[in-house]
């Protein structure tokens, strides 16, 4: 029998993944490194802890991202933020 891993983490890993890319497109890290992106900081704790309503708009959210936008390149990312942005407003703000 394989090993089950537990965890609490309310998305699964390449929702994770996504996010984490997003979060970094839309907060990128310093250049000089004194401040963090936003992928950095713990976005995970903050939805467990302060906004566990958001995460199935955030699950819906994500699922307009497909996982080669992790691989893309910044200006790629930015591209695709900016469209979903003006496709579905809605979702867009509750992010921001």
């Amino acid at each position: 029998m394989p090993d089950i891993i537990s965890t609490d983490h309310p998305l699964p890993r390449d929702q994770r993944r996504i996010l984490a890319a997003l979060l970094d497109t839309l907060v990128p890290a310093s250049d000089d490194g004194a401040m963090p992106s936003a992928a950095e900081v713990d976005f995970d704790g903050y939805l467990r802890d302060q906004a566990p309503d958001f995460v199935p708009h955030l699950v819906g959210m994500l699922q307009h991202f497909e996982s080669a936008f992790v691989d893309s390149t910044p200006p790629e990312r930015h591209a695709h933020v900016r469209a979903f942005s003006v496709t579905h407003p809605p979702l867009f703000q509750l992010l921001l």
